[in-house]
């Protein structure tokens, strides 16, 4: 018994040992969690919370119905929502610069609420409200137009045209400009000009790619457009490339061929204008057709009891100027078509031809006349192919056309 207490006495003083041993070694861990605890509270400090001002502020009023909400922040926009006065929400899209606009035009005399939230580096928000009043139906307005109609099949030169009913002025024609928009199946680049002081011009860089598809959308409601107008409504227009069709005539020949898709689908013996009123040469793009026109040399000067007077019904007419000249049937020239000129300045064929090559034809094809002593005139008709495209870019401003 002796024995087994004398050997419980050295266990239970090594446990002693082991015990004290342990607590020795805790001390300095001890002490390292108690810096870490304090390295935490003196860590970073949170992120100041972001800034956020809504423009239009809160009272304004007279603010156009295609306004621009500037949201400015130090943080990142998070959320914009815009709501009328019957608590609908308004659709529409704030920009990687900040600013919200509507999808279409706000109504007039009606107030806006805006709330906006922004977060700073940390995610913490920040929320900021406003109202604005919409400004009162205006007085004068002004419109647009284009040459196509909607859902057409187009051809590959086809520049987008917006024909405003009065001019806009030099200083208002950036926000009339930014207020159109083409959406296109695949991304395409060109470029907007201006032709005169009402029409505006989208042309791309090289021929549409056919197949292509084109929206287009005219969101001048509500835009000031200089002189006391403002745009008087939005307007849409979808349209789809059909093949490439190009009309290619030779005036030295005397022959017309029309191609599509690079691939020859007929010759046609044709007549063009005669030594006192030639042709144009160039590349012109189909304006629209008509199964008959009335074709009346008054317009141009040449009157009744004139020499050269004439005012006659011709069929399967296809237009490419402004000033008269065609692709039209005429089986009173018939004889003359592939050997000599005896026209007004148009392009004769038989109205065989005439007729098979109108039921081709697609606004927006292409007529190439060469070899005449005349070059069409700038803007007679839609001559955006006559200039390279950097003269092209001189006068106008690059824009590529947001995918659908």
């Amino acid at each position: 018994m002796q024995g087994l207490k004398r050997w419980s006495t050295v266990a239970v003083t090594g446990a002693a040992v082991i015990a004290l041993a342990l607590t020795g070694c805790s001390k300095p861990a001890s002490t390292g969690d108690t810096k870490q605890a304090a390295g935490t509270q003196t860590g970073t400090p949170k992120a100041a919370p972001a800034s956020l001002t809504i423009t239009p502020a809160t009272g304004a009023a007279k603010i156009s119905t295609r306004p621009d909400v500037k949201i400015a922040t130090d943080g990142k926009v998070s959320e914009v929502v815009v709501t009328n006065d019957k608590n609908e929400t308004v659709a529409g899209a704030v920009s990687d610069d900040g600013v919200w606009k509507p999808n279409n035009q706000l109504a007039y005399g009606t107030k806006y609420s805006v709330a906006a939230t922004a977060t700073n580096k940390d995610g913490a928000p920040t929320k900021a409200t406003s109202a604005f009043t919409t400004m009162s139906a205006p007085g004068k307005t002004n419109g647009v137009d284009f040459y196509v109609e909607n859902g057409a099949k187009v051809g590959v030169g086809l520049p987008i045209v917006f024909k405003f009913t009065y001019s806009v002025p030099t200083a208002s024609r950036t926000a009339v400009q930014k207020a159109m928009s083409i959406r296109t199946s695949q991304p395409i680049a060109g470029a907007w000009r201006w032709v005169g002081s009402d029409e505006l011009h989208f042309r791309p860089q090289e021929y549409w790619p056919a197949g292509t598809k084109i929206a287009v959308k005219s969101g001048i409601g509500g835009v000031d457009m200089g002189n006391g107008r403002y745009g008087n409504r939005d307007r849409s227009l979808s349209l789809t490339v059909g093949p490439k069709q190009i009309l290619e005539v030779d005036n030295k020949t005397h022959v017309a061929k029309a191609y599509q898709n690079d691939k020859l689908l007929r010759s046609m013996p044709a007549s063009l204008g005669k030594r006192s009123t030639p042709s144009s040469s160039g590349t012109m793009v189909v304006i629209n057709t008509s199964q008959k026109v009335t074709m009346d040399s008054s317009t141009y000067g040449v009157t009744k009891g004139m020499p050269g007077y004439y005012k006659e019904d011709v069929y399967w007419d296809v237009r490419y100027t402004w000033t008269g000249e065609f692709v039209h049937g005429a089986p009173w020239s018939v004889d003359d078509q592939g050997n000599s000129n005896v026209s007004h300045g148009c392009v004769n064929l038989s109205t065989t031809n005439a007729k098979w090559f109108f039921n081709l034809t697609q606004p927006g094809d292409l007529i190439h006349i060469i070899n005449t002593v005349h070059t069409v005139t700038p803007n007679d008709g839609f001559t955006d192919w006559q200039l390279t495209w950097d003269n092209y870019l001189k006068g106008g401003t690059a824009y590529t056309t947001v995918q659908m």
